[in-house]
């Protein structure tokens, strides 16, 4: 989770001491959980995905994990790339309507 935590800050343009005001905690404890020494507690982590414009799922990935979710992205940015504007606007709504009945059956605690 730490490595992921830094990645996601740098990308949001966060340097360690403001990200540790963002959370109210002294830069020794931001950089504690920067380094995996201190777990952030399930509020913090929540508040990171929210602050550095990501998801806790993203930030809790293992190095395998991650890589395998990079190279299923650039496959989808690469497929989508090739698509006309049209395959691109109904690849969208595909995407849109999976994303929501998936939603919902979390919701309803079907698990797929």
């Amino acid at each position: 989770m730490h490595t992921r935590l830094k990645e996601v800050r740098k990308a949001a343009g966060y340097k360690q001491q403001d990200a540790a005001e963002a959370f109210g905690v002294s830069l020794g404890t931001y950089r504690n959980w920067e380094q995996g020494r201190v777990i952030m507690n399930g509020e913090q982590l929540i508040e990171a995905a929210r602050l550095f414009n990501s998801n806790v799922d993203y930030i809790l990935m293992t190095d395998v994990c991650a890589r395998e979710f990079d190279m299923q992205r650039r496959e989808l940015d690469q497929l989508f790339d090739e698509l006309s504007a049209e395959g691109r606007a109904v690849l969208l709504d595909v995407a849109r309507s999976l994303s929501l009945h998936i939603s919902n059956d979390a919701q309803a605690g079907v698990y797929v």
